[in-house]
This record gives C-alpha cells, sequence and structure tokens, in this order.
C-alpha cells in the first residue's frame, strides 16, 4: 500500500512539473486565459467562433446553430460543430464568461502538457528509468508538429493519444482484466474522435503493432496463448471504427452537406506531402536554426503555411536513436552491450523493432503520392489511399508518428546509457543524463512572441458600426476568401457590430466567383459592385493590407486618399477606417461561373481560371432591355485551343484561341432585363496547371481570362475576329 501511495505521488508530481514546462511554452497564455486566444489569426479564431455561435444558439435554445445567416449574405453559411461529436460534452464549459476563449486555451495548455505526462507514464511503464522516461516526456511535449498546431489546428495539438494507446494495451497484456479492458476501449474512442487524421494514425499504428506481434508470436511458436488480447483488441477496434466512423458522418452529413463537401483535389496530396529533407530541417521558429532553416525553405515550398512541414525530427534525438538501434544489432555479440540491454530485452523486448517498423511505414506514408526517379516512377501509399477516401490531402502529417517511433528509440538509447552509468557513479550518470536531455531540448526551443490573439477589444470603428440600422449590410476589405485566416476574424467581430455581411462566400459559390470582381476596392467599378451585392457600408483595415493575407493580398498598405467615386469616408483610426456606399449599380452586371477562380498573367490585369469541366456559364443581369458590347482578354494553357461562345439568342461564336493574348470584342449583344446567360465552352482537354507552369498543383485549365466589360449601346453586330 506505502508503495502505491508513494507511485501515486510520483506521478501526481510528474503531471504538476510536466503542466509547468506546458504554462512555460505558451506564455503568456495562462493569464490571458479568459480574453485571448493561443495561436495565429486562423483556424484558432474559427474555432473559438464556433463554440461562441454553438453557446448563443444550440446551447441557448435557439435555432440555426447550423446556419450562420449574418455572413454570405443574402444566403449565409453553414455553422461549424466545434469539435467531434465524442467530445461536444466539453462545449458545456462555454455557458461560462468567454468560456469558448478559455475553453479553447485549456485545450491547448492540457493537450501539451498530457504529451509529455503520458509519454513520461510510457518510458517508465517500458524502461523502468526515471531519467529515460523524463526525457521522453519532455521532448513528445516540445515535439515541433504539437507546437506547431498549437498555432493553427486545435484538434492537432493531441498527440498524447499514440503513447496513451500504447501505454493502454502494455497494460491490458500485463493485466487482462476488465478495468484495463474498458481504458483501452475509451483511450481508442478518444483516439479516433480527435481528428480524421489522427484516426488514420492510430489505425496505421495498431496495424503494425498488430502484424508485428503475431508475427513474433508466429516465431516464438506461441500465437495460441494470445488469443484472447488478440480477439478482443480486434473486436475492439472494428466497433470503436464503426462507432466513430457513424459520428463522424452524422457530423459531416449535417453540417457539410455529405461526403462530396469534404472531397479534396488531387493536387492538394502533392501541395501538403512531406519530403525526406522535411525530417532534417528545424522549424522556423527555432531559437537556434530558425534563421538557417529560413533561408533554407525559402524557395523549395509552395507559399502554403509553412508549419505543414514542421517534422524535425531533432539531431540528437535521431542520433540517440540511431545508438539505441546500433545496440540491439549488436546486443548478442559484446557481453557489455548485452548488459546494457538486459533490462529492455526482459520488459520490451519488442519495442525497438516495432518502432523502427512504424517509423518507415509512418515515412513512406508521409511522402507526396509519386515519386520519379529518373524513367522509374514509384507511387506511394497515399496515392492509392486516394483513389479510395479523397477527404484526408496533408500527408506530411504523418509525420507525427514518425517524430513518435524516433523518441521511443531515443528514450531506449537513455535508458542503456542510464544503466551503464548508474551503476558506476551515480552524480556523473545524472549529469551526463541531463546534459544529453538539454541538447535535445535546445533544438525545439522557440523563440519569440508567442502568438496570441485579443479577441476582446473591439476599437472605435466596431464601435461606431454598432450605431447603424439593424439591416445595415457591411463587407469587411481585405475582401479575403473565406478559407483565409482574416476572414475568421471578421466572423468573429460580427458578435460585436451585429450586422450582415458579404464576407464568408463559401469557395466554388456564385458569391465567391462575385467576390472575386471587387477585390481592389480603388477599383472605379468597385462601389457600383458592391451596391449591387447590396452593402451599405465598407469597413476597411488598414493594418491588414499592410502585413498582407495568405495569397489574396500582398503587402502594401491602402491609399484613402485616393477613393473612387461612390465611395465616402466617414470614420477613421490609425489601423480602421468606415465608408459609406454612395455609388449606383450599373446596367448590366456579369456574375462569373463558380467554377471559376483567381488569375493573373502578365499583360493582363486580374483575371479567372477557366476550370473543372469544358464548360462555363456567364449569367449577365441587366436593369432594362439593351444592346451592348462585351469584351474580354483570353489566352489558351497550352497550344491552341477552340473557344466556342453562345450569346443565347442564336447566335453562336467560334474562336481559336493560342498562347498569345487574344482581345475578344463581341458586338451588338442583345440583353434582356433580368438575367441573361452566356455559354463558353470548348472541346479540348484540360490540362493540369504543374504541367503548364511548374509546382505541384494539380488543378485542370482551359484558358486565363480577364473580367468582362461591358460597353453602352452598340449599333453594330460584327465579332471582333470573326465567326
Amino acid at each position: 500500500m506505502k508503495s502505491q501511495l508513494s507511485e501515486r505521488k510520483k506521478r501526481i508530481l510528474a503531471f504538476i512539473f510536466f503542466l509547468g514546462i506546458a504554462i512555460f511554452l505558451t506564455w503568456p497564455l495562462l493569464p490571458n486565459l479568459f480574453k485571448s486566444v493561443y495561436g495565429e489569426v486562423g483556424d484558432p479564431v474559427a474555432s473559438v467562433w464556433a463554440f461562441k455561435w454553438f453557446r448563443n444558439t444550440a446551447l441557448s435554445g435557439h435555432s440555426g446553430a447550423l446556419n450562420y445567416p449574418y455572413a454570405g449574405y443574402p444566403d449565409g453559411i453553414n455553422g461549424l460543430l466545434p469539435l467531434p461529436l465524442l467530445l461536444m460534452p466539453l462545449t458545456l464549459l462555454t455557458y461560462l464568461p468567454h468560456g469558448e476563449t478559455m475553453l479553447y486555451n485549456l485545450i491547448v495548455l492540457m493537450s501539451i502538457a498530457l504529451s509529455g505526462f503520458i509519454m513520461y507514464l510510457l518510458g517508465w511503464k517500458l524502461f523502468k528509468s526515471r531519467y529515460a522516461a523524463i526525457a521522453m516526456g519532455l521532448v513528445f511535449m516540445f515535439c515541433p508538429y504539437a507546437l506547431a498546431r498549437a498555432r493553427y489546428h486545435l484538434t492537432l495539438v493531441e498527440i498524447f493519444i499514440f503513447p496513451l494507446i500504447l501505454y493502454a494495451l502494455l497494460n491490458l497484456k500485463e493485466d487482462f482484466n476488465n478495468r484495463n479492458k474498458i481504458f483501452f476501449t475509451l483511450a481508442l474512442l478518444l483516439a479516433l474522435n480527435i481528428h480524421p487524421y489522427y484516426s488514420g494514425m492510430i489505425l496505421l499504428m495498431l496495424s503494425v503493432l498488430f502484424i508485428y506481434y503475431v508475427l513474433r508470436r508466429f516465431r516464438q511458436g506461441d500465437v495460441r496463448s494470445s488469443y484472447g488480447i488478440i480477439r478482443f483488441g480486434l473486436l475492439t477496434t472494428a466497433i470503436a471504427v464503426i462507432m466513430s466512423g457513424a459520428f463522424s458522418y452524422i457530423q459531416v452529413s449535417t453540417v457539410n452537406g455529405g461526403l462530396a463537401s469534404v472531397s479534396r483535389l488531387e493536387g492538394d496530396l502533392y501541395t501538403y506531402a512531406a519530403h525526406p529533407w522535411n525530417y532534417f530541417v528545424p522549424s522556423t521558429h527555432s531559437a537556434l536554426f530558425g534563421g538557417a532553416s529560413t533561408q533554407f525553405v525559402a524557395g523549395k515550398l509552395l507559399p502554403t503555411n509553412i508549419e505543414e512541414y514542421v517534422l524535425f525530427l531533432g539531431y540528437v534525438n535521431m542520433g540517440l536513436a540511431l545508438i539505441a538501434l546500433v545496440f540491439w544489432l549488436f546486443r548478442r555479440r559484446s557481453k557489455y552491450v548485452a548488459s546494457m540491454t538486459s533490462d529492455l530485452q526482459k520488459q520490451a523486448s519488442w519495442l525497438i523493432p516495432f518502432a523502427l517498423c512504424l517509423g518507415l511505414v509512418a515515412f513512406l506514408f508521409s511522402l507526396q503520392p509519386v515519386i520519379n526517379i529518373g524513367a522509374l516512377k514509384i507511387y506511394m501509399p497515399s496515392w492509392f489511399i486516394f483513389k479510395i477516401f479523397p477527404f484526408i490531402r496533408v500527408y506530411s502529417r504523418f509525420g507525427v508518428l514518425v517524430f513518435f517511433a524516433i523518441t521511443l528509440m531515443s528514450g531506449a538509447c537513455l535508458a542503456f546509457l542510464g544503466k551503464a552509468i548508474m551503476g558506476r557513479k551515480r552524480l556523473l550518470g545524472t549529469l551526463a543524463i541531463v546534459l544529453i536531455a538539454g541538447l535535445m531540448l535546445s533544438e525545439f526551443i522557440e523563440t519569440g512572441p508567442k502568438p496570441m490573439q485579443a479577441l476582446y477589444q473591439p476599437n472605435i470603428i466596431y464601435t461606431a458600426m454598432q450605431e447603424l440600422p439593424d439591416d445595415t449590410v457591411i463587407v469587411e476589405y481585405p475582401f479575403v476568401a473565406s478559407d483565409e485566416s482574416y476572414s475568421y476574424l471578421f466572423l468573429w467581430n460580427q458578435f460585436y457590430h451585429r450586422k450582415s455581411m458579404l464576407n464568408g462566400y463559401p469557395l466554388g459559390s456564385q458569391g465567391e466567383a462575385m467576390r472575386l470582381t471587387v477585390l481592389n476596392l480603388l477599383d472605379p467599378k468597385t462601389p457600383g459592385l458592391l451596391a449591387y451585392m447590396g452593402v451599405d457600408y465598407v469597413m476597411v483595415h488598414k493594418d491588414m493590407y499592410e502585413k498582407g493575407s495568405s495569397y489574396t493580398y500582398t503587402k502594401g498598405a491602402i491609399d484613402l486618399n485616393e477613393l473612387p467615386r461612390g465611395l465616402e469616408l466617414t470614420k477613421e483610426d490609425s489601423d480602421c477606417a468606415l465608408l459609406k456606399i454612395n455609388g449606383e449599380r450599373p446596367d448590366a452586371i456579369v456574375l462569373y461561373d463558380p467554377t471559376c477562380s483567381m488569375a493573373a498573367a502578365p499583360g493582363m490585369g486580374p483575371g479567372l481560371w477557366l476550370q473543372f469541366g469544358k464548360q462555363w456559364i456567364m449569367k449577365i443581369d441587366a436593369v432594362r432591355d439593351l444592346t451592348a458590347d462585351i469584351s474580354f482578354s483570353i489566352l489558351s494553357v497550352e497550344g491552341v485551343r477552340d473557344l466556342t461562345i453562345e450569346t443565347g439568342s442564336d447566335r453562336k461564336i467560334v474562336q481559336s484561341i493560342g498562347q498569345d493574348m487574344e482581345n475578344i470584342t463581341i458586338r451588338g449583344v442583345s440583353l434582356k432585363r433580368g438575367m441573361n446567360e452566356i455559354t463558353l465552352s470548348t472541346s479540348a482537354e484540360q490540362v493540369a496547371y504543374n504541367k503548364v507552369f511548374g509546382g505541384n498543383d494539380l488543378k485542370e485549365v482551359s484558358f486565363i481570362m480577364s473580367f468582362w466589360g461591358i460597353e453602352g449601346a452598340a449599333k453594330t453586330v460584327d465579332v471582333g475576329k470573326g465567326d
């Protein structure tokens, strides 16, 4: 009893220790627990917005939990469920003051602490070495992947589930009782419902472990004695997968509109894949290597979130893992090495070969789908998986399993060294282990200010916006896409001004296509287009323009002294300005096909890719019957391609479009009051973007087209280049 109490006290002290380290790593999160969010502007703010919206609707007895009517005016946008359904009870905490912020921060803080603590428990169970266990816990909680994800994706911080599953299995193997069965079942359900990526990783890890365990038992001639645990493990995993799949399907079909809505493009597999050298490149936030790492990755990665590639394993961590492997291979050839590894052979003789297999398999899963070596084309696992499950795209995230495997092996090495040194000079051995652990951690320590987003400090412009009539419609600039980080801040700020807004149009929607036409606030056409879209006021974030956005806006100040006619400055401070729309809509408005996306080509202003198919429908909304000239520029992305234009009045125009820009003018187009359709089509096959322009994007495109110009009544009916 006394020894049990002593062990329990040690566990409590260990948890307090790792919690203290987590507080240090995320400081100043703790003093800002209720008012600021730990993380970058993007997904953390989106998660907290989802918590708050869920509290304001479903948990408060009001309707509208699955639809946010104030964004994406006039249709609204789909809401987000803030957590997997299995974790939904946690949202009850959002009844507390500012509870959504506290809940988010607690999940981040506790996930980092649990990563260290549970890895410590696993290390102690494996090696019975406090030094090795503490070092493993510290390294795993400093894992650059977890710290990077804490800035972006809430549920990707929770890497503690990987040591938790192994720890639960070891308990079950030691004592096959009901308590341990329940513990493993709950741990598995938790792991499968944290995030879809982690569900796949857990199943991959369990598959590798199952195959290794069965083969090892078969080689030892002892399979029959393991039937009980094998049968229980397979049955429990199957039930947990079915339950988790049902939970996920309910959530996706309820909120997102079905599985098709979460399907990904194959080109994303290349964009978000790992490369072998990623594992040797430290985080760009590293205190030791950040500068060198930033220079190294420059030009080697696409302009996406650099943290998607933070898979650095640590040079000391990798070195210790390599030493452990060498020791294990030579354990039967050297009595000295055999004595060092004797404890491991008794307690976890399976560990090093299993960790090596897991690391290698996870490494292959993390790589891009197709690797070309000369004329040889090698297909990686992600290529095959995508054919069946086109929902997961960021296979670089499987690198966390590689890190986990390497850390298990480096922990074994520390246990070997501890046994060798401690038996002779305990003080010297302790200092050596502490020094090695310090070197390991020094590679992962980050520098610079922690990302903290203050969400409860509305500025005076939002205060002024509150005084506007309730039916006022606004738009916030820079008018970024709904998947860019600033868009989530705009959603959050709606809780203050309570006005409907354009921001938040879903990708692939008509509203998103319309957004592309009004990106430049200073364009003379923009006020009229915004008036057509129903906008009364424009909120301009000058500071956001200066920082630039993910991909829509480059860095650069906006000059509000150059406002076009139709925009009136009503209020301004150092960072923001409020503009009133005084413009009127034009006689004819072009509504572009929602399958178009933004493009730019030399010699042509901002325009559109024509992609996703061979036919595109442009709609023209006219206030009256009129005859107009329609003009635009267009070029083929590869070779000469046919372009057929049908104006809807039995008029068909066929043009040959080459890779040099063609200026097309369709004269005398008869437009009726209301909506008119003009169809563009081609018989040519689409071309993958990367085939023409390089890079990794497999998005299929046909043409690059400028925005259309519609000029008043025209008397001529001839076509610019022939029909």
